[in-house]
Order: C-alpha cells, then structure tokens, then sequence
C-alpha cells in the first residue's frame, strides 16, 4: 500500500524555500538557482560552524542553545536582500555579465 504524507515538509523548510527564491530574485529561473545554490551552502556553513563549536565545548561551558541560529540567519539575509537587493541574486549576476561585457572599454 502507497502513502502520501506531509511529514517531511515542516515550517523549516517552507521559509528555506522562501528564501532560496526572495534570494535568488523573484520572477526568473536563474535566480531560484542562484538562491537555492546560496541557501545551500549557508546552511552547510551554518552546519560546520555549529558542529565545530560543538566540538571545542563553547555551548555545553556556556549553556548557550544555538538552535535558532538557522531560523535567525536565513531571517536576516532575507531582510537584508530585500533592503539592499530587492531583485535578488540574478540581478547582481546581470549587473557583474554586463561589466565583463564592457570590460575593457567602459563606454
């Protein structure tokens, strides 16, 4: 017998995938990539310095619960893409293509 859940999909991962395309810049593909890719690989870093702080003992000497980390830094890039970058990564990608483009001779 086949089953069909949700569980795997939790709120966690509804604001990773918000994120990936506010990010990323909404209203292209190359932009969900780009902030899927971005994401990705701030939740990897997320994860090695959690694990590496885990490893010296700076969170059992303290007490301190790292648990919101994740939660609190994807919030903040969110924020300050929309602030300071409101169409995302795909724009910042045409803006530096089109330099290369004209590089040698700014016009």
């Amino acid at each position: 017998m086949v089953s069909i859940t949700s569980e795997p999909f939790n709120l966690g991962l509804s604001v990773e995938y918000i994120a990936m395309v506010i990010i990323g810049g909404m209203g292209n593909i190359t932009g969900s990539i780009f902030g899927a890719i971005f994401i990705t690989g701030l939740n990897e870093v997320l994860r090695w310095l959690t694990d590496s702080m885990m490893n010296m003992g700076v969170f059992t000497s303290t007490g301190l619960n790292m648990a919101p980390l994740r939660e609190f830094t994807f919030g903040a890039a969110i924020v300050l893409f929309i602030l300071f970058e409101p169409r995302g990564l795909a724009e910042v990608w045409r803006i530096i293509r089109s330099r290369f483009r004209l590089w040698p001779f700014s016009y």
